[in-house]
Parts: C-alpha cells; structure tokens; sequence
C-alpha cells in the first residue's frame, strides 16, 4: 500500500504551474497498527477472563496506561476516566496506604519485584482485595523508565482465606478447652499435621517434632503399641468399623500421659481404601489414674469387707468358749453353795474369774486392731536399733525366762513412720519369736536387715519350732495360732500385717518347716521427699 503526498507550484496568477508528488509505501506500518490493535484487543479479552488488570507506569512522566479490566477492578467503564498514580493511591484503604507508597519507592529505588495485597474502596464504595505485581525497566541511565505489572482483584479468595483462618482458630480454641489435639493424616504419603495443641498437651513446641505416623509411633508406650498398631492396621482395611484406642504416650520429659485416640475416614480412593483421614488425642491421664485408684479402693473394700466377715465370724465363735466356761462354772456354783462346799466354790469363782479375763483380753486386742490405722500418730524418722533395743527391755521377762539369746545386727538404717506402731511390729514379732521357740537348747533371735532387688528389707529370725508352707498365709489370719496350748489372743500377727499395711508396705514369713526356725520379714514406705528440697 502506498501513501501518496502533491505539493503543486503556482504561477503568479495562481494557477497551477507544476506539481511535484512523492509516494511512499506504508504497507509495513499499516500492519503492524492492525496487529498492535488485533494484540490489545486479545490482551483485553484474555485479562478480562482472568479478572486480570494490566498497568503501564512512566514515572518520570507521570504517564499511566490501564487496560479495560483494570478500569473494571476500580469500578470505571473503560476508558471514563484519566488514569494516573494520583488517583490509585487516592483509591487505596486508608489503613494500606503508608505501606503501598513504601512499597512502590522500594521498588523504584532498589529495583526489587513489587508484590502487595492490599484493599481498594471502588468508585461506588465498596471494599475489595486486589493483588498488585509489578517490575521496573530501566533507561539507558540505569534510572527507573517504566513499571510494568498486573493488578487482580482476590476478595474471593481473601474471604475464603479468612473464613478457614476463623474456622481453624475455632477448632483450636474448641480443642484447647476439650484438652483435644487434633491431626490430619495423609495415608499415602504418611505425612501427619498436628495441631498445635497436640505438641503442647504433651510438653513439646509447636512442630517440635516431623509430622508423620513413624513419629507417633515411637512415643507410643512399647506395651501399648504391640495393642494399638494391629487396631490401626485392621481399621484401615476395614476390618473393625472404628478407631477408638487408649494408650500411654511419651512426653517430652520422658513421663508418660494416658492418651484416647480416635479416627474418622474422610476421603477414600477408587478402591475404597482410606486417604485421609482425621483424628483427635485426648488427655485421659486424671481420668485414668482416677479410675486406677478407684478400682484399688474397691478391692480394698472388698477385702475389708471379706476380712470384716471372717472377724465377726471369728470374734463370736472365739467369744463364746469364755461365755460358755462361764456359764457352765455357774451352774455348778450354785449346786456348790447349796452343798456349803467352800472349796468347790473357790475353784468355781477362779474359773470363772480366768475364762472372764480371757474373754477381757481378747476384747482389748479387738479394740487395739480397730485402732491400726484410724488414730493418725506423728510419723517421724526412727533408728532402727534404737527401737529393737527398745522393745527387748518391754519383753525382758520372756527373754529371761527362756534364756533367749537375742542379737540386734549393727548399722541398722533408719525407719520413717509411726514410732507407737512400729514399736508393736517388732515387740510383736519377738514376743511370738520367743513363745513359739519349742524344746531348742540354744535358742536364737536375730534382728536386722537387708537388701533385696534395691529394696531395703526388715527382719526377724529364730531358729524355734519353724512353720509348715500350708500355714505361712493362715497365721497373719484373726485368732490363728500355730498351737492353741500357747498363750494368747491369735490377733498379734495379724495386728503386725494391719500396722505394715498402713504404712505401705507388705510382711511375710519364710521358712524350712517345722524343726527349721522362721524369719519374717517386712519392707516399709520410704520417707516422702520434701516438695522444697
């Protein structure tokens, strides 16, 4: 195409002398104006599908171009009004507007990407979220030229953005109150989340361990585990309809907490088995230990209330051997003072007297065992062989008696309890050493010590008539002895076992049988460390 151009000459007269023409052609640039037109028709179309504004930003000139949907992101019609810096800024929230003019000099003067959300209020009013985008060229100076870049209006996504943010502070917040952590577990890839809440319920920071099962896995307790990954494993293949489990899990100082774990499947693939799936901790810790001492306080009912039958079985058959000689003796002492038979008499009334002495007797050890435990004395730290030591000057007579040779080892340790009760423990033991010491020539008792599993174990030893496996558990029973012949109650072992019990501790007696000696040993609670110590 050619672009023709006359320039006539006149004469004096005004008429046309010559004519001089030039032709030049335009081809090329007719072209190119139709592509550049075609390209910004395509480059509208296209950014106005994206919900895409572009910018064309001449600082030194002050010259801004927008494309049609950036006039639409502002709320103009296409090309109704001048664009210029002026008015973006203008139209920029209040609260955005320090950080967006911060924002663009960064830019400009150190040549950085530009890459900014902020808010704009429309022409009509309204609030919307944009992303802005932008690069600096340079002139040949190396001063800022041009910026060029894009502008997208993201309230949607923003809205959404902020919808999840308020919905997961809920959830954590709802978790924080329940005690609850909550994870997210990607099967296929075995990537966990866990929640903030999960870390710290167990001691540990935010993320201060990787989020996946094998993590999880090695802070479940070992014992619990051999239950716990086979639930799992059938609760993924369907096996069992749901995940419901308790287990103890490591906390980062090593103790551990009781933990309820359960699962629901939230996605699933083609073949039905779990994507995804989701699940909570809960700290069950106080519950459980609650339930552990609940169940120990029923068993402790229980055998009271067992011991408490065998006892009033015990006490009334025991009782009634006195009533019985009693009752018997004053039958015949009135056929004895109807006879005038002074000597009868006597013998009546001393029978009479004895059998209600018995009956006295076994009365006060009642009492005395319904004491152990009720009537709360000091507990203080006690060397132990000053209390034997103690004891074998109550019991002085019996050793005399039966010429006991008795021997309190050296470097005793010391003791921490009752020092009323654990007096009777030991004067009790001795006493029953003593009585059951039989014909032995040279009879023996040793007191002492020693050190079992790291546990420190109390004793005392004889070498008397020794007891057979069949009554080792019997004589700590009510009114149990060895030989009814010897005197006393039969409540003072079991008066031992009550005091040792009530001071968190256990008593048993070994021995070879009978012809053998016995020894009876019994541990004791240590003292409580101080809370300031």
């Amino acid at each position: 195409m050619l672009d023709w151009r006359l320039y006539p000459e006149l004469d004096e007269s005004g008429k046309v002398k010559t004519v001089l023409g030039i032709s030049r052609d335009i081809t090329q640039n007719i072209e190119s104006e139709n592509a550049l037109k075609i390209n910004e028709h395509r480059f509208n179309i296209a950014s106005a599908g994206g919900n895409i504004g572009v910018w064309d930003w001449y600082p030194q000139t002050g010259e801004l171009v927008w494309s049609d949907e950036m006039y639409r992101v502002f709320g103009f019609s296409p090309g109704a009004c001048e664009p210029s810096y002026e008015l973006f800024i203008n139209m920029v929230h209040p609260d955005d507007k320090q950080r967006t003019e911060q924002a663009v000099d960064l830019a400009l003067n150190q040549q950085q990407p530009y890459d900014l959300d902020l808010r704009i209020v429309k022409k009509d009013g309204n609030e919307i979220f944009a992303n802005a985008r932008g690069e600096v060229q340079l002139d040949s100076n190396n001063k800022p030229l041009r910026m060029l870049g894009t502008f997208q209006n993201i309230t949607e996504r923003k809205r959404a953005e902020e919808a999840l943010r308020i919905n997961e502070d809920r959830l954590e917040k709802a978790m924080s109150v329940t005690n609850d952590g909550v994870y997210d577990w990607d099967v296929s890839t075995n990537v966990v989340y866990f929640s903030p809440r999960y870390y710290t319920m167990s001691g540990y920071l935010p993320d201060e361990f990787p989020g996946t099962f094998d993590e999880w896995a090695q802070r479940v307790h070992p014992e619990d585990f051999k239950r716990v990954q086979p639930a799992v494993t059938a609760f993924l293949t369907d096996e069992i309809p749901k995940y419901d489990e308790e287990f103890r899990f490591r906390c980062k100082d090593g103790s551990w907490m009781w933990i309820r774990a359960r699962i629901e499947v939230v996605s699933r693939g083609k073949d039905g088995a779990p994507l995804r799936m989701i699940g909570t901790h809960t700290d069950i810790t106080e519950s459980k230990l609650a339930q552990r001492e609940r169940e120990k306080l029923i068993a402790k009912l229980g055998a009271q209330n067992e011991e408490l039958e065998r006892f009033a079985y015990t006490v009334s058959h025991d009782l009634k051997s006195p009533l019985v000689t009693i009752k018997g003796y004053i039958g015949m002492l009135t056929v004895d003072i109807v006879k005038e038979d002074q000597e009868a008499i006597d013998e009546d009334l001393s029978y009479i007297s004895s059998a209600a002495d018995t009956m006295a007797g076994l009365l006060n050890d009642v009492l005395e065992l319904s004491r152990v435990g009720r009537q709360a004395n000091s507990l203080q730290e006690i060397p132990l062989d000053q209390l034997a030591n103690e004891v074998l000057k109550l019991v002085h007579g019996q050793i005399q008696e039966k010429n006991v040779q008795v021997q309190v080892l050296p470097k005793l340790p010391i003791i921490y309890g009752d020092r009323l009760r654990l007096l009777e423990v030991l004067q009790n033991l001795i006493d029953n050493a003593i009585k059951y010491m039989g014909d032995q020539p040279n009879p023996k008792v040793e007191i002492g010590a020693s050190n079992r599993d790291g546990h420190t174990v109390y004793f005392v030893k004889d070498n008397g008539i020794g007891i057979a496996s069949n009554y080792r558990e019997t004589i700590f029973g009510l009114f149990d002895q060895l030989d009814p012949r010897i005197e006393g109650s039969g409540i003072g072992l079991a008066l031992v076992k009550r005091i040792i019990e009530v001071h968190q501790g256990r008593i048993w007696v070994e021995s070879e049988g009978l012809g053998h000696g016995s020894t009876f040993y019994f541990t004791l609670a240590p003292k409580p460390h101080s809370n300031n110590s």
